[in-house]
């Protein structure tokens, strides 16, 4: 998992970046705003057709069979996958002036949660049921952060439960 955690690391100092240099072509609030739900809305259907039907039932924390509990880890690691790109593409924008600063705390909340998804497939290879217990409220913080800042500035798909 350290060659994971080194990846998001340089990942989100580029897409902090990114999101920061802006300059004089920013988008209106409105603008921006569409482009983000757009983005979001393709990769929440990515992942509803291509990854949430993979995942086993039950609740991987709760599960007596090892082997039960590792056949979460390539749903999670998909997961992972899927929202890395979402990630990738909402890091390329450049947000407005006046919400610059915010933008850069949705993503690196939303980096917090591909860190957690990524510590759950680990756990789930593991068979670490508590592992993969603290990812998952490691990654229901991080993705309640990213939903607040979201639902303040007015996105529509961004963020939402």
């Amino acid at each position: 998992m350290g060659r994971i955690a080194t990846v998001m690391a340089v990942t989100a100092t580029i897409a902090l970046a990114a999101a920061s240099c802006g300059g004089g072509g920013a988008p209106s609030k409105e603008e921006f705003i569409a482009q983000a739900d757009a983005i979001c809305n393709t990769y929440n259907v990515r992942f509803a057709c291509d990854v949430l039907h993979t995942y086993p039932e039950g609740d991987p924390t709760s599960l007596t069979s090892d082997d039960d509990v590792r056949a979460f880890a390539d749903p999670f690691s998909a997961t992972y996958d899927v929202y890395f790109q979402e990630f990738e593409e909402l890091g390329a924008l450049a947000p407005p002036a006046d919400f610059r600063e915010q933008y850069d705390a949705l993503l690196a909340s939303l980096d917090l949660t591909l860190q957690a998804i990524a510590q759950g497939a680990e756990a789930a290879r593991n068979a670490d049921r508590e592992g993969i217990s603290d990812a998952m409220q490691k990654e229901r913080a991080s993705s309640s952060e990213v939903s607040r800042i979201a639902k303040e500035y007015g996105f529509e798909v961004c963020g939402q439960d």
